[in-house]
């Protein structure tokens, strides 16, 4: 049987075990947050899409990664020069990033 004491001690411990989760899991959200804002906020420059890519997101306005999830995939085949191969690529660049496109009309919503 525990005694009064010893349940107090295990109480206490559990207590600090909770602080300790907690202060990891704030910290672990604070550098998931950190390293999204890095990935938004990367510019599309060269190395990261292809020529043709990058100047079908120009056409758009597109800087940064953050930028191009505004954009659906239809509005990328409506631009000249953007094939299927080339919404492809930008596809794959986002998923590498554990991102996705707009929905389509989601940007006449946001307005």
């Amino acid at each position: 049987m525990m005694s009064i004491n010893h349940a107090r001690i295990l109480a206490d411990n559990l207590d600090q075990a909770a602080k300790v989760i907690r202060e990891l899991c704030d910290y672990a959200d604070s550098k998931m947050q950190d390293i999204a804002g890095e990935v938004l906020n990367k510019r599309i420059g060269y190395g990261t899409l292809s020529v043709r890519a990058r100047k079908a997101l120009r056409r758009h306005g597109v800087e940064t990664v953050k930028d191009i999830l505004k954009l659906s995939e239809d509005d990328l085949r409506e631009t000249k020069n953007c094939g299927e191969s080339t919404v492809n690529e930008i596809r794959d660049f986002l998923q590498t990033n554990h991102l996705d496109f707009a929905l389509p009309n989601t940007r006449e919503m946001a307005r």
